[in-house]
């Protein structure tokens, strides 16, 4: 009669065994493979070294952890895909591209504290977009408070933080379904999706606009998104952008701006601001659906509120440098427009009309950096100078119009389908 109750135990030690073994050899494999590269292990030529992240901000953020990184670029996918750090604009810095598609001001401010926090920055560059202050954009899905080595008050966490997020990704099914498309892209050599200083893979971009027919339906899918009712600029109620978040408390996205100027004057970080150049077509239908005046007025209170920071804290204002202008860059004709002597390929300065090239994001270095030169490219931005800047651009933006009118009609014509032209009235 004892037999069977032996029988049982037996059974269940073989269960709670295999169960054992077979969790352990998943968080081996989790391990070595190393999906998300947060785990300070060496990756292996045909096994891990090809990762095509999903998930940027977890990567981005861990990684800092494994390196002394005290030049840093931060920002949109703007910055993401044009700034490959120069050395002659970084001397003597290891730089990372720790920019984020649809970053957020709050975002910026929290993996600012976080690099500084694990190396004391010695230079940041910090791109500033105009969605970012739409008080309805909303929070990156990858977005998580847990990634980062400070709390939001600037407290430092214990280093035991990272164990939560180490065990999800050693453990879990989406985390073995990561090790596995790793394993497989490294085995097949398949593109990464970013360098290794953080930015996107260049080719992998050159493979996606691979000919002028790419290019045109990539500005077709960018003017549309952009362009159209409840999408990145007219995402308010109503179809409409604001910076006010609480009519009744008053609170703005202005607020972000304060929290994050205050960290780096209080901090006393050598950061320098840039507003990203976007495509002359993106100016055009930005004119076209009323928000001129906002953007206008946005660019006024970034330097005024820069100054106002910089005052309290009995320092010199940053520098802040405005890139979105229209020049002979911005400007630049599509391949196959007609009145080019013949059709090129591809374009000089962007990968599509809201995303200028790293040849560009050089350019801004440079002037940022090395030269402090300003001209038609770009300007720094003065509160005693701002508004004849501002009606300089108006100006220019009227001029290219009368100048230009085969684009400026094309993005009438969009602007109509959408049943967006003139949606914001001034």
């Amino acid at each position: 009669m004892a037999l069977f109750p032996l029988q049982d135990k037996t059974f269940n030690r073989w269960l709670v065994g295999l169960f054992l073994a077979a969790v352990s050899a998943i968080a081996a494999f989790n391990l070595v493979i190393n999906p998300f590269a947060v785990f300070p292990v060496a990756r292996i030529a045909g096994i891990s070294d090809v990762h095509n992240m999903t998930n940027a901000r977890l990567y981005k953020t861990f990684l800092l952890r494994q390196r002394e990184v005290d030049g840093l670029l931060l920002g949109s996918s703007r910055v993401e895909e044009s700034m490959y750090p120069l050395a002659a604009a970084w001397p003597g810095m290891t730089v990372y591209n720790m920019a984020m598609p649809g970053c957020s001001l709050h975002e910026m401010l929290r993996n600012l504290q976080h690099a500084h926090a694990l190396t004391p920055l010695k230079q940041v560059m910090i791109g500033l977009d105009f969605f970012m202050f739409s008080a309805y954009q909303e929070v990156a899905s990858d977005f998580s408070e847990d990634n980062f080595a400070v709390e939001a008050d600037g407290t430092p966490k214990p280093p035991t933080y990272v164990l939560r997020t180490w065990a999800n990704i050693l453990f879990s099914a989406d985390g073995l379904e990561k090790s596995r498309d790793t394993l497989k892209a490294s085995r097949k050599r398949a593109m990464p999706t970013h360098e290794d200083n953080g930015m996107t893979y260049i080719p992998l971009h050159e493979s996606v606009v691979h000919d002028n027919a790419a290019i045109y339906r990539i500005f077709d899918s960018f003017e549309n998104n952009y362009f159209r009712k409840n999408s990145f600029w007219l995402n308010g109620p109503n179809s409409t952008y604001t910076t006010v978040k609480n009519l009744s408390t008053g609170a703005t996205t202005y607020d972000n701006l304060r929290a994050l100027l205050d960290y780096i004057y209080a901090n006393n970080i050598n950061t320098h601001f840039v507003i990203s150049p976007i495509h002359v077509r993106m100016l055009l239908g930005l004119d076209g659906i009323g928000l001129w005046p906002a953007f206008s007025d946005w660019k006024l209170q970034l330097t005024r509120i820069n100054e106002e920071v910089a005052a309290r804290h009995g320092q010199p204002p940053r520098p802040l440098w405005d890139f979105t202008l229209v020049n002979d860059h911005t400007t630049e004709w599509l391949p196959e427009d007609p009145r080019l002597p013949q059709p090129k390929k591809g374009l000089a300065w962007f990968w599509d009309p809201a995303h200028p090239k790293p040849s560009f994001g050089n350019l801004v270095q440079e002037k940022v950096f090395i030269t402090h030169q300003e001209d038609a490219i770009g300007v720094r931005l003065h509160s005693n100078t701002v508004q004849a800047h501002l009606q300089q651009q108006r100006a220019a933006l009227d001029a290219y119009k009368e100048q230009d009118p085969l684009t400026r009609d094309a993005i009438r014509q969009r602007l109509e389908s959408l049943n967006t032209w003139q949606w914001i009235k001034p």
